[in-house]
């Protein structure tokens, strides 16, 4: 890879990482909205917001390449590594 691949897929790689975060960010509001005595819908509102968030970024870097793709999924996995080891010490 040259440098100018690696600057071209630089942005992806931190916007996988912002996705991700945000990502396990709407899985913790899509717990916290679980409450047994009340309607779903504030989870079910969540979680499509988290799954139509997904698709679309990751549809967004399909469209570019794999290199886009695979630097969005690298920044996703990344983001997703640190909030568990963050959850883990909680």
């Amino acid at each position: 890879m040259t440098t100018d691949t690696l600057a071209l897929l630089a942005p992806w790689l931190l916007g996988g990482m912002v996705l991700g975060a945000v990502y396990m960010h709407l899985i913790a509001r899509t717990v916290a909205a679980l409450d047994p005595s009340a309607s779903n819908r504030g989870a079910i509102a969540w979680v499509l917001l988290r799954f139509s968030m997904a698709a679309a970024v990751l549809s967004l870097a399909a469209i570019q390449g794999a290199g886009p793709l695979l630097a969005v999924l690298a920044g996703f996995l990344l983001s997703r590594s640190i909030a568990i080891r963050r959850a883990g010490r909680g």
